[in-house]
C-alpha cells in the first residue's frame, strides 16, 4: 500500500514535468535541479474497508525517502530499503527495470514520464487547473485526477489503482530544498543481529 501511495504522490509530481503554458512549468523548473518534500494525507478506499495516514515523501531525481504510519522506505534508485523501526524488520529489494518497477521505485515516473502518463483531458477553473491524467503502461495505477492550483500549488487527487481500488491525496505542502547527497538515501546505520533482514536482492 505504500508503494501505491508513492506512486501516486508522484503522479501529481508527473503533471509538473509535461504539463507546457500551465502555473507548473515554471514551478518544475524550479524543482528540477533541487530537493521535493510532499507532506501530505492519504485515504484508501477498497471493498470493504478504508485506510487512512499521513506520509512525508521527498524525491531526488529518481531516489525518495518516505516516512509515515510507522515505515521508512528509502531508495537510491538501484535498491528500496522498507523498514518498520519498532518492529526492527527491514525487507531489501532490488529496483528492476520492467514497467512493474514503478511500484518498486515510483520515482522512475519522472525519468521516464512521457513513456508512462498522457494528460487526457484539463479544465480550467477559477483559480485552478484539474487535470485527468491516463497511464501509457502499467505503473500501479490507471488513472488519475489531480488539482493544481494557478501558483502552482497540488491541492488534491483520486487516484484508480490496477487492482480495482481508489486512493484520495490531500498534499499539505510541497517544498524545496538543496540537492541531498544520494547516501542519505540509504539506511545510516548496519542492521545489527537484532534485525530480520529480508535480502531479495
Amino acid at each position: 500500500m505504500k508503494r501505491c501511495l508513492l506512486t501516486s504522490l508522484l503522479a501529481f509530481y508527473a503533471v509538473m514535468l509535461f504539463a507546457q503554458d500551465s502555473p507548473l512549468e515554471k514551478l518544475y523548473d524550479s524543482f528540477s535541479n533541487s530537493c521535493v518534500t510532499l507532506k501530505c494525507i492519504y485515504s484508501v478506499n477498497m471493498s470493504q474497508t478504508s485506510i487512512r495516514g499521513n506520509a512525508v515523501v521527498t524525491v531526488q531525481d529518481d531516489a525518495y525517502h518516505m516516512s509515515g504510519n510507522g515505515l521508512e522506505i528509502l531508495c537510491d534508485g538501484e535498491t528500496v530499503w522498507t523498514m518498520d523501526p519498532v518492529t526492527k524488520e527491514v525487507m531489501i529489494e532490488s529496483v528492476g527495470t520492467e514497467a512493474l518497477a514503478y511500484m518498486n521505485n515510483p520515482a522512475l515516473l519522472f525519468v521516464n514520464l512521457e513513456q508512462v502518463f498522457e494528460i487526457r483531458r484539463q479544465t480550467r477553473g477559477a483559480d485552478y487547473v484539474f487535470y485527468e491524467l491516463l497511464s501509457r503502461e502499467d505503473c500501479g495505477m490507471y488513472g488519475a485526477d489531480v488539482t493544481v492550483s494557478d501558483d502552482g500549488v497540488i491541492r488534491n487527487g483520486v487516484f484508480s489503482l490496477s487492482d480495482g481500488n481508489t486512493m484520495k491525496v490531500d498534499v499539505e505542502s510541497v517544498k524545496k530544498s538543496a540537492r541531498l547527497p544520494l547516501a542519505d538515501f540509504r539506511p545510516d546505520f548496519e542492521f545489527g543481529s537484532d534485525w530480520v533482514v529480508t535480502d531479495l536482492r
